[in-house]
């Protein structure tokens, strides 16, 4: 969502930023992935950026596997996606890590898009007591993470937690953009918040509604309702 993204830097670069940090699925489901993509590399340019489950899926050529389990419509937009970004953007999302710890003024910070070692097992409030043995091999100061595009701070065996929520599309009914802000000082968290931040929403799902992307009807409906929910009448 390149409407919400750039509405989120213009916010964020108030702030003076020293460090960005990405934490993954970059262009899927979205009418401008090649746009997005490029804004995110040159412009954004993030110290460290991941590599989210829904890029793995377009490096995977998830579509071409005759067991692939996702439903039609995703492998479909998946494969317009890849066909979108070229082998110019398929060569930078495999260029990302899965994974990584990061410095930022002593404070060690652990970058992952779902879970350690998982992309695709997010941390939920209510389920996080249920993660111990996933977090029990992570030595950081705090874990920073997404994937379930739901806002959560939390704490996991002791070891502060921050599921950064998303840019794109969140899924918590609140249709505004969501990132965190932190400031470090003496190796610490000293100021954090959760900044929710307005965009078009309407030049967002006009781009879908154009974007000829299949599946597109379901991503309307998902920012419309800022839910992981389908529509009725979706696409197959």
């Amino acid at each position: 969502n390149l409407t919400a993204l750039k509405a989120v830097w213009a916010d964020a670069s108030h702030r003076r930023a020293d460090v960005v940090l990405f934490l993954g699925d970059l262009v899927a489901f979205g009418p401008e992935p090649k746009a997005t993509l490029e804004y995110m590399r040159d412009e954004i340019a993030p110290a460290v950026a991941l590599r989210g489950n829904t890029d793995r899926y377009l490096l995977d050529k998830v579509w071409e596997d005759a067991d692939c389990s996702l439903p039609d419509w995703v492998q479909k937009s998946l494969k317009w996606s890849a066909k979108k970004i070229g082998k110019r953007g398929l060569k930078y999302l495999a260029e990302l890590s899965e994974e990584t710890v990061h410095s930022i003024e002593g404070l060690d910070t652990y970058l992952c898009h779902a879970t350690p070692g998982n992309d695709e097992l997010g941390v939920v409030a209510g389920k996080q007591h249920e993660l111990g043995s996933v977090f029990s091999g992570v030595e950081a100061d705090v874990v920073l993470c997404g994937h379930t595009h739901l806002p959560l701070r939390t704490a996991i065996d002791g070891t502060p937690v921050l599921n950064v929520g998303s840019v794109g599309f969140p899924y918590d009914r609140d249709p505004r953009a969501c990132y965190v802000s932190f400031m470090v000082g003496g190796g610490s968290l000293q100021e954090l918040s959760f900044s929710r931040t307005s965009f078009n929403l309407y030049e967002s799902i006009r781009k879908l509604e154009e974007s000829g992307m299949p599946g597109a009807d379901v991503m309307v409906h998902r920012l419309r309702t800022a839910s992981n929910t389908r529509p009725k009448s979706a696409s197959a």
